[in-house]
This record gives C-alpha cells, sequence and structure tokens, in this order.
C-alpha cells in the first residue's frame, strides 16, 4: 500500500513510540512495525529516529516552567501541568491536527497529554481511540515532585473515565482492567505487544546437577519494585546456589547500594533490548515483580508487564513476585507458565526457584509458556486485535 493511501493517525500522549521501555517499545511496534499507518506524533520527548521526522512534534514547554520546576516549587507546577496546560497545548496543536487530516486520533491514556488528545477529538469530531496501559493517577512515579495532589488525583481518574466513555475503541491491556473500567461497546484486551515471535522453539535451559539457578530481572528498578529486587539482591548475595542479574535504568538506591550491587554482579545497568534477550535466554527462570503497596493496588489489579510476553517467547518459566490480586499473577496460575510468590519475604522466593532443579518440572512450565507465547501473547494476533480493530472503526465512519 503506498504512504499516501495509508489509514492516518495522530498519536498524542506522554508514552512516546521508542526503545526507551517495554512499554514504548509496544507502542512503536503497532504504529511503525508493519507500515501500516501514515501517523503523526505529538509528544514532550524529542525524536530518536522512529517514523519521520517532520512528523514528530515536540511539546515544549516555555523557558520559565522549567525553570520553576527547578525550584521548591516544582510539585506546585506538576498539578499546573496536569491540570491546566492541556487546554493550551491543545489550542496550539489543533490545526496541526486538523491539516493533517486524520482517520482517528490514538492516544496511551496519562496525566497530562492524553487529556490533549480527548479535547482535540472532541473539538474536530475525530474517533478517539485510546490503549489503558496503567492507571497513572496512582502510578509509581520516579519522585514524588511528579506525583499529583489528592485533589488533583480525583480530576485525573475523572479524566480517564471520561475518556475511557468518549473513546470509540478502548483497548484495555488486561482482563482486570477492562473490568476495573466497566461496560464499554468496544474495549478489546490488548496486551502489550511483544517483539516478532520466532517459529523455531528455543531450547530449554535445564539446571544441570549442582549447577547454580540463574534468575534474571529486567524492567523497571525503582520505587515500591527497586526495594523489592534490593532486598532479593542482599538474600542472594551470599549464594552459591542462585546467580540473579538485575538489568535495568539506574535504581533510586542509596549510592552505596548501587556500588554494591555493581561490584557483586547483581546489577547490570541498562542494556538495548536485544542484549537483554541474549541475556535472557541464558537464564534457567524470568522474574517478575509486582508490588502489595496499599496504594497502588488498582494498579497491581489493571497494568501488566511487557517482560511476561518476552520471557514466554524464549520459552522460560517466570516467577511472579507480587501479591495475588495481580494480573499476572492471575495469568501465571491460569496458565501454569510461572510460579507465584505472594509473600514478601525474599528468601521465601529463593526457596521456591529449588523446584526447578527438577527437570521435568522446569520442562512442563516452560512447555506452558512456550503454549503462552504462541496464543494469547502471540505478536501477530495482538497486533491484529490492534489493526483489524481500528481499520473496522475507520471503514465505519467513512
Amino acid at each position: 500500500m503506498q504512504k499516501e493511501n495509508l489509514p492516518k493517525i495522530v498519536y498524542i500522549g506522554w508514552t512516546e513510540p521508542s526503545d526507551a521501555s517495554g512499554a514504548t517499545l509496544a507502542l512503536m511496534r503497532h504504529l511503525f512495525a508493519d507500515n501500516l499507518w501514515d501517523v503523526l506524533v505529538i509528544t514532550d520527548k524529542p525524536y530518536k529516529g522512529v517514523g519521520k521526522e517532520s512528523q514528530w512534534i515536540n511539546v515544549k514547554r516555555s523557558w520559565l516552567h522549567h525553570r520553576l520546576s527547578r525550584t521548591r516549587f516544582r510539585r506546585l507546577i506538576a498539578q499546573y501541568e496536569m491540570v491546566v496546560e492541556p487546554y493550551f497545548i491543545a489550542a496550539k496543536i489543533r490545526d496541526v491536527v486538523s491539516s493533517f487530516q486524520p482517520d482517528v486520533i490514538f492516544s496511551v491514556p496519562d496525566n497530562t497529554l492524553s487529556w490533549v488528545a480527548k479535547l482535540v477529538s472532541s473539538r474536530l469530531n475525530i474517533p478517539l481511540i485510546s490503549n489503558f496501559q496503567d492507571w497513572w493517577p496512582r502510578g509509581q512515579f520516579y519522585s514524588q515532585n511528579e506525583a499529583p495532589y489528592l485533589p488533583i488525583r480525583s480530576i485525573l481518574e475523572e479524566r480517564l473515565r471520561h475518556i475511557y466513555k468518549h473513546s470509540r475503541i478502548a483497548f484495555c491491556t488486561s482482563e482486570g482492567f477492562r473490568n476495573f473500567l466497566g461496560d464499554h461497546p468496544c474495549a478489546p484486551i490488548l496486551y502489550p505487544c511483544p517483539g516478532k515471535q520466532t517459529s523455531l522453539r528455543p531450547s530449554i535451559k535445564y539446571v544441570e546437577n549442582k549447577e547454580p539457578i540463574n534468575l534474571i530481572y529486567a524492567g523497571t528498578t525503582v520505587r515500591y519494585y527497586g526495594q523489592k529486587l534490593l532486598s532479593l539482591a542482599k538474600v542472594v548475595a551470599d549464594r552459591e546456589d542462585i546467580i540473579f542479574h538485575i538489568y535495568g535504568g539506574k535504581p533510586d538506591w542509596s549510592i552505596q547500594d548501587i556500588k554494591w550491587a555493581e561490584d557483586v554482579g547483581i546489577y547490570k545497568g541498562f542494556v538495548k533490548h536485544e542484549v537483554v534477550k541474549q541475556h535472557i535466554m541464558n537464564a534457567h527462570i524470568g522474574l517478575i515483580v509486582m508490588t502489595s503497596a496499599p496504594e497502588l493496588e488498582v494498579m497491581m489489579r489493571t497494568s501488566f508487564t511487557t517482560k511476561f510476553l518476552e520471557y514466554t517467547q524464549l520459552a522460560k518459566p517466570v516467577i511472579v513476585w507480587g501479591p495475588a490480586y495481580c494480573e499476572p499473577v492471575r495469568v501465571a496460575r491460569l496458565t501454569m507458565s510461572g510460579l507465584v510468590n505472594d509473600t514478601e519475604d525474599p528468601k521465601s522466593v529463593l526457596s521456591s526457584l529449588e523446584i526447578f532443579r527438577d527437570q521435568s518440572i522446569l520442562k512442563q512450565y516452560s512447555d506452558n509458556a512456550w503454549e503462552l507465547a504462541n496464543n494469547t501473547f502471540d505478536s501477530e494476533k495482538i497486533q491484529h486485535i490492534f489493526s483489524n480493530n481500528i481499520y473496522k472503526l475507520i471503514q465505519n465512519t467513512q
């Protein structure tokens, strides 16, 4: 299909299509992997080579905004950015969106730019599509200066529910998310899109004789997740029968703890997706971390980690360390693709790994993971859900 004949999508959101994280990678695959769409991106992140630079608009803050964001008023400025600024941004980009003549406007709901998407959609009468991945008003913020105050959080939550109702298609990243948001005429489950699945099954990596169990974690390393990872690292460090590697951005641990984790070979830093994939292939088990912190219960009940899909693509059993109510636990138990540990005790996590020394058990979990990767988590099926629903909407509105 020629570029000029492709359906046109304006993407407006905080989460940018890039290779920076699991969420941004999934978005990049949906929008750019198969050359299905002509996409205009509007985000607060700079262009880094995804799509056409001429069709990437970087929403920039004023110099005063940046300056105040580095003062003791920075949390107040963040509240303004979440509540008031979307109206100014919507007015600023309205003509650009209109001139692009999109078939649909698409957004991943967040605390700022997704409301811009809703405003522009309403004002230009262009169908809105949303992809609910995280409940950001109650999110896990790198800094508390980014978090909304309670009254602001209520406003943001009401906005997200309004986006859900206004969306012609409201993709939900899990069944838990759809249950949380309630009835909708078109709310398909859309798991985070992994890379293309290989048809050749990776060989099973068994734990041989007295070989150490190789456990790997790749993902978020800050706040509650980071503290759980650090507690696990502390108890692993003295063990010779378990190897534990953490891949991800810089943790918010103390300088001493980061240096210690690097020195003992546990924290490996951030590396590109393809490099992490090679390390996952060399591991026996993939770790998924969720949290039982009460303030993040909604997020745990609704969100779904991309790494679950990527572990299963390599036929790796997983261990989900998190509360019983979180979505990855539900899926792991339903599909028998991994173990679940819903305690807060890192020693208990290590003890539960011993079951994988039994090759028949490891094979069973590996087989189930591979089955999941080729069915529910299959990248082509996930992309088909995304593209087919959008094509139908465009056809019905022309």
